[in-house]
């Protein structure tokens, strides 16, 4: 599976990362123009994984969603701009940054949004 997993990131006949680490630093970009979109922040574009997260509610039924989150996958410094408070554009929709954080070693970072 992994070899698999690299051969698509990295292309046909790329070495195998270490069972130890799955990807390496150099790899992230590769990534996220593979399966990333667009991310727009202070006239800077990168790369990002999108996903947006429902929070339900399972008490009574039926069940309700009582709020989203928008989350953003982007490599860390790609953004110099990057903070809590400014806009963030991607898919033609413009988020306000509310909160970062590094993920694992920190060469990438989730970026949660909200609309404005």
């Amino acid at each position: 599976m992994l070899l698999a997993l690299s051969s698509l990131y990295l292309g046909a006949g790329a070495p195998a990362p270490s069972p130890e680490v799955y990807f390496r630093k150099s790899d992230i970009p590769k990534m996220l123009r593979l399966v990333g979109q667009p991310v727009m922040v202070g006239g800077i574009t990168v790369n990002g994984i999108y996903d947006r997260r429902s929070h339900v509610h399972f008490g009574d039924l039926p069940s309700i969603v009582i709020g989203t989150d928008v989350v953003l996958l982007v490599e860390r410094f790609a953004l110099p701009a990057l903070a809590i408070g400014v806009d963030l554009t991607t898919d033609g929709t413009t988020y306000k940054v509310r909160h970062f954080a590094q993920v694992g070693d920190g060469a990438t970072v989730r970026v949660f949004c909200a609309r404005d």
